[in-house]
């Protein structure tokens, strides 16, 4: 094999390797009421994914949407390969990234840049995300790649494919518009620094122009949209600013900037500090391919995230989702410096293992804590006998999020026996009470009403003050907890 070859299959075996760590902790993420809403969003054909979105049932672009619904024709609806399609999407990213760090810095750089990712809690979280994150990822990543390109080759071939991403990004996410008006800070430091600016003004323009033209046909639907977002908001007392998305949104505070900078370092912002400080540096003397690289990549992560933040100072478009692809401009900021630095292959090598270390001990402090249904209704499947009754009391009854969960996890037998009424349940010698407000007084009535006839034999899940969701097995006292 010769040295080519060698390297091939190192960056290969990095694509894998984070491949894997993806694929291996799927079940440390527990979904959200946004990813029923996916679902929800994508029943019957294409054309009704379309005009779920016209009709204002919700407030987003089509792009992802139509995806989802081709990939549930082929994959399913389970939650495993709706997470696996984030996967894929993500994956095609960072190659491109691998290949760009290749062609500027050289191989070294392909190989650490996924690797820098492992264990980073932002990265994973929204990689896996059963919403639009994942192609958000990919669209920036292909938009920023595609402008690079175009600094560099400087042909009109390359600004019009720039200008087609342009148009993908928004009909990926509408909140991509403050990525590209960094990409636009990028484009006028390139000017500023270029002889031929009149040339360049006329060819940004003309890709600017492409992008508006094949976002048109989609852009009266994005207008009825925020209109009916905003009455609904100013209906509600929820709006915030003109523009924007008031609720589900964080104010820009100095609390909610220091959470999002943990977050998407992982806790070692002075160490990602550190290694962009040192990235900038030594690119400035590697060559103008990777002074121009530092420099996008810095206003992709950082840039587009201070927009948004000032943006949202005055309107509701700050969420860590909605910038979760800085988590792959801080790869590429990453992996130059450290493939730059002047030390031998071993201490490369223990810098990259000592990173990943650094990023897998505090992996787990990063993963958001939600009610983890699956485990519960799983765990309550395994013990259940057919012909038991689960009674719901205040568990979810009127929540399409809940019940997604039961139709799911709960054995095809018992998914029928799922009541509201206490005097049918009350016909079976056992039922399960499932509860997310335990300490309701009228939940806590029912279960001592049946409580008395029907002993308490056991207890799924819990109920803390981050979550509460209980499954109570009460069952006649004739008859053995377990036949």
């Amino acid at each position: 094999m010769n040295r080519r070859d060698t390297r091939v299959l190192l960056a290969a075996l990095a694509l894998l390797g984070i491949a894997a760590f993806l694929i291996l902790n799927l079940d440390r993420l527990h979904m959200h009421p946004d990813e029923e809403l996916s679902y929800r969003a994508t029943e019957g054909d294409l054309i009704d994914v379309l005009r779920w979105q016209i009709e204002l049932q919700d407030n987003q672009a089509p792009l992802w949407f139509v995806i989802l619904r081709i990939w549930r024709t082929f994959a399913g609806d389970a939650e495993a390969t709706s997470r696996v399609m984030g996967i894929l999407l993500v994956l095609p990213a960072l190659a491109l990234l691998m290949r760009w760090a290749r062609l500027v810095v050289g191989w070294r750089a392909a190989i650490i840049l996924p690797l820098l990712l492992v264990g980073n809690g932002m990265f994973f979280q929204y990689t896996l995300d059963i919403r639009m994150y994942p192609l958000v990822m990919l669209t920036a990543a292909l938009s920023t790649y595609a402008l690079f390109r175009w600094s560099h080759e400087r042909t009109p071939r390359s600004a019009a494919l720039y200008g087609i991403t342009l148009a993908l990004m928004l009909y990926t996410h509408y909140l991509l518009i403050f990525l590209i008006a960094a990409h636009g800070l990028f484009v006028l430091w390139i000017i500023a620094a270029d002889r031929r600016r009149v040339r360049r003004i006329i060819v940004e323009a003309g890709a600017a122009a492409i992008g508006a033209v094949l976002w048109l046909p989609w852009l009266p639907v994005m207008l009825t949209q925020i209109a009916h977002l905003r009455a609904v908001e100013a209906a509600s007392g929820t709006a915030r600013g003109g523009v924007g998305i008031g609720v589900s949104t964080l104010a820009t505070t100095q609390e909610s900037v220091e959470a999002l900078i943990g977050f998407a370092s992982n806790g070692l912002a002075p160490l990602y500090a550190l290694l962009a400080v040192v990235g900038v540096a030594l690119a400035w003397r590697h060559g103008r391919a990777a002074r121009r690289t530092l420099v996008l990549a810095l206003l992709w992560a950082v840039g587009s995230t201070a927009i948004t933040l000032i943006v949202n100072r005055v309107a509701g478009v700050y969420a860590p989702r909605y910038v979760a692809h800085l988590t792959l401009g801080i790869a590429l900021v990453i992996a130059v410096p450290v493939a730059l630095l002047p030390i031998g292959r071993l201490a490369r090598g223990l810098l990259v293992v000592g990173f990943v270390v650094l990023n897998l001990a505090t992996f787990s402090a990063s993963l958001p804590i939600r009610i983890p249904y699956r485990d519960l209704l799983q765990q309550l499947g395994a013990a259940a006998q057919p012909d038991d009754v689960i009674l719901l009391a205040r568990g979810g009854e009127g929540d399409g999020f809940v019940q997604w969960q039961l139709q799911h996890y709960l054995p095809l037998a018992l998914r029928d026996n799922i009541t509201t009424d206490l005097d049918s349940a009350l016909r079976s010698p056992r039922i399960w009470l499932l509860t997310g407000d335990w300490f309701n007084q009228s939940v806590r009535a029912t279960f001592d009403a049946i409580e008395p006839d029907y002993p308490l034999r056991l207890v799924i899940g819990d109920c803390t003050r981050s979550w509460c969701y209980l499954a109570q097995l009460l069952q006649v006292r004739d008859r053995p907890a377990f036949e």
